[in-house]
């Protein structure tokens, strides 16, 4: 069956965006960037040209992949001052921007030009400008320093800091980049002396030229509170790790941060907010936690919730709520023992329920919608050779980044759950090791295509059916009631009791005396009565 325009656009827009970050990675920003990448994906030039009609149009998918690198950054800063903070922030943007130095430097002058599209203080890279410093409000925030009231010209005035640090940087031909560490130094230095009066707003002549200036990297709008009254309704609706955290009652602003810069852009344009959630990819291959390999009760219930979150957001917000569910079944259906059959059997499944069910904010695409190729294990390598990090990389994260360390862990217990009817040849040491070993690939993979949709939608908000932090980067979102937070409908089913719907495993349901409901034949919910329900 042929793809339809919009996939066939969306295919198209990937394959050039990959051949462009490749080429610019390995040799730098060079003049005829556009013409090589016409070469090697095979494309007219005019199609390519209704995508991209300058070399220097590849450069906003490179901004955008350092400013969401950084945002994940930015949501795990450790505990510690502005000024430490400030650091350790610039540091990691220095690093993610080290890939494409060459291709930065030569985009210098035309960065530095208002009249330039690319300009930093340009309308095109608004959307770039405004991510980045919403990792600066994250750092000022969450800093054990803060001031009671942070105020945005502080973060503003970081971020201005930063810019002077990067333009450096780019320059720097010091002996190990001497000069760059000095003047980072230098003005951490500066902010740990004078804390929340760093901007001098208050406090130098001048300070209304000054204010213009910082104001014009982001400007507070009439519709920002609106915004912020969407993200909190949304944020009713998030799955928590474990926390005692006051912000798990109430968000604070570096909950809010990282995610109401997407949010105010789309209140501005009076557009749908986007969601965008990796979900559904097929069912667990257990028999102990579901009914069979089809869509059944545990779906429909999700997909219902999920509507009803679109649906509060319509009651504050006319345009309301519009939620793309990115199936990654194929991303890692070969680690988790489910076939490319039962993912594709699952999709049509899904397909049919999003066609018959009241769900007029939800829609779906799969990995084969954005790979030209058949052959599922091909889209998984070139999924793996663009977007996934390093196998060293993942395991530096999970060493100093507590919440990649759990979801590793909860994989790995998933995998052994899901596997142990699969490896009975296997000893529990060696069925342990390879469960860790899939844990850490699955992530690796997931990252991948969590990075693959990131740069299809840079403008939605990211959401997780994993839950997170809240200080994360992502949102987690709640499918449902359970009492297991890492419960999700294709590890589970759903159970009508008499306080409501919940989900559980099957054999939870069976083990309590459940009773098994049919929906047009097949097997798709249970029923408990019993005053524990």
């Amino acid at each position: 069956m042929s793809p339809t325009p919009e996939i066939d656009e969306r295919r198209t827009r990937q394959r050039l965006l990959e051949a462009a970050t490749a080429q610019v990675a390995a040799n730098g920003f060079r003049d005829g960037l556009l013409e090589t990448v016409i070469d090697e994906t095979g494309y007219s030039r005019e199609r390519v040209h209704i995508f991209f009609q300058h070399d220097e149009d590849f450069a906003m998918a490179v901004y955008l992949r350092i400013a969401t690198d950084l945002e994940r950054v930015a949501a795990n800063l450790a505990e510690g001052t502005i000024a430490e903070r400030f650091h350790a922030l610039v540091t990691a943007k220095l690093a993610l921007s080290a890939p494409y130095k060459g291709a930065l430097r030569a985009l210098l002058s035309r960065s530095l030009d208002p009249r330039h599209e690319l300009g930093v203080l340009g309308q095109q890279a608004e959307i770039v400008r405004e991510r980045v410093l919403s990792s600066f409000e994250v750092a000022v925030s969450g800093a054990s320093d803060r001031p009671a009231q942070p105020t945005p010209s502080l973060a503003k005035a970081l971020y201005a800091a930063h810019l002077a640090i990067v333009l450096l940087w780019l320059k720097d031909n010091t002996p190990q980049q001497s000069a760059t560490r000095t003047a980072l130094q230098s003005a951490c230095a500066l902010v740990a002396r004078t804390g929340p009066a760093f901007p001098f707003l208050e406090h130098v002549p001048g300070r209304t030229r000054i204010a213009d200036i910082l104001g014009a990297l982001s400007s507070p709008k009439p519709t920002d509170a609106l915004a912020e009254r969407i993200l909190r309704c949304l944020f009713r609706h998030r799955r928590l790790l474990p926390s005692t955290d006051d912000c798990v009652v109430e968000p604070c602003d570096v909950c809010l941060a990282l995610h109401l810069t997407r949010v105010k852009r789309a209140v501005v344009r009076g557009e749908p907010i986007h969601l965008l959630l990796p979900a559904f990819p097929a069912k667990s291959p257990s028999p102990d936690k579901v009914l069979g390999k089809l869509p059944d009760g545990a779906e429909v219930l999700a997909l219902l919730h999920l509507q009803a979150v679109c649906d509060e957001i319509g009651c504050i917000y006319e345009p309301g709520a519009r939620l793309t569910i990115c199936s990654d079944g194929r991303v890692f259906s070969d680690l988790v023992g489910v076939s490319d059959e039962d993912v594709s059997t699952y999709s049509e499944g899904m397909r049919d329920l999003l066609n018959s069910l009241p769900v007029p904010s939800i829609d779906m695409f799969n990995m084969e919608d954005l790979y030209e190729t058949s052959d599922f294990a091909v889209m998984r390598r070139q999924l793996a050779d663009h977007y996934a990090m390093s196998r060293v990389a993942l395991e530096e994260r999970a060493h100093t980044q507590p919440q990649a360390a759990v979801l590793i862990n909860g994989i790995e217990r998933f995998l052994r759950e899901e596997l142990a009817f699969q490896e009975d040849g296997l000893s529990k040491t060696q069925r342990r090791k390879l469960c860790r070993e899939r844990a850490y690939e699955v992530v690796r993979r997931s990252d991948a295509w969590g990075q693959l949709i990131t740069e299809c939608f840079p403008l939605a908000l990211r959401l997780s059916i994993h839950p997170q932090l809240p200080h994360s980067e992502k949102i987690g979102i709640l499918l449902g009631d359970a009492d297991d937070i890492w419960m999700t409908p294709w590890h589970g089913v759903a159970v009508q009791t008499k306080r409501g719907w919940t989900m559980m495993k099957r054999r939870e349901a069976e083990a309590r005396g459940a009773v098994l409901n049919f929906v047009q034949d097949r097997p798709s919910y249970f029923t408990l009565t019993d005053d524990d329900a």
